[in-house]
C-alpha cells in the first residue's frame, strides 16, 4: 500500500497531509516531518494491513512551497 502525502512548509515548521486519508502530521524539520508522517499512516492503517503487506509513505514537496 502507498500513501502520498504533500508537504507545506511554513518557517520552522513542516505540515504534512495525506492526499486520499485523513491524516496530518507536523514536524520542525524534514526528518522530524517524515518520522510523524510515518506513524500517522502506521497508526492510521494499522487495521487495513495485513502480515506481508508493505507500507510505502511518499512525501513530496507541494509546489511552490518555500523552506
Amino acid at each position: 500500500m502507498t500513501v502520498k502525502f504533500r508537504a507545506y512548509y511554513n518557517g520552522d515548521l513542516g505540515f504534512a497531509e495525506a492526499e486520499r486519508y485523513d491524516m496530518f502530521a507536523i514536524g520542525d524539520s524534514s526528518a522530524e516531518l517524515m518520522r510523524s508522517v510515518d506513524v500517522a499512516a502506521r497508526v492510521h492503517l494499522n487495521d487495513r494491513l495485513v502480515p506481508g503487506d508493505v507500507l510505502r509513505v511518499l512525501l513530496a514537496n507541494e509546489t511552490g512551497a518555500g523552506g
